[in-house]
């Protein structure tokens, strides 16, 4: 045979370190999505959990406050003179006009901070229709939905 040119005889391979750089293989990428996939199965329902216990957090949050009004005016009432009595609700309207929190398992965001009236046991309003309810014969206040986390029993 005849001899073959230098320059043919002499192909070069590429270095072992210019393959490894030209990408990722099967194997590698398999790994890293099983890893997303397991490291994701545990991080989601947590974050799913936050917005949930933000929600009841919020809930409780805005009783202690509109409780601390009622407890206010019941005591006002009784240092000033008159009989010692819960706040109508009137009286609590217009004293938490603008500053009552809303109630985030309202169903309705038109309705998430009206105050309903309770008497003797039952609302004048629609129960569930979101806001708060209050009963001035007790003084009792509750949140007024019922999404399943409980929040009317608070």
């Amino acid at each position: 045979p005849p001899p073959m040119p230098p320059h043919a005889s002499h192909r070069s391979p590429r270095p072992v370190s210019a393959r490894r750089n030209a990408g990722f293989t099967l194997v590698e990428l398999v790994v890293v999505i099983v890893v997303i996939g397991v490291v994701g199965t545990f991080a989601v329902p947590r974050f799913v959990n936050f917005g949930d216990a933000s929600k009841k957090a919020a809930t409780q949050e805005g009783l202690i406050y509109l409780r601390e009004q009622i407890q206010f005016l019941h005591l006002k009432s009784a240092t000033s003179g008159g009989s010692p009595g819960y706040p109508t609700i009137r009286n609590l309207r217009t004293y938490t006009s603008g500053k009552r929190p809303a109630n985030p398992y309202s169903p309705d965001s038109a309705n998430e901070t009206r105050l309903l009236r309770m008497s003797s046991g039952t609302l004048t309003a629609n129960i569930g229709a979101g806001g708060w309810a209050y009963d001035p014969e007790t003084g009792k206040l509750w949140a007024n939905s019922y999404s399943g986390a409980g929040e009317h029993n608070w």
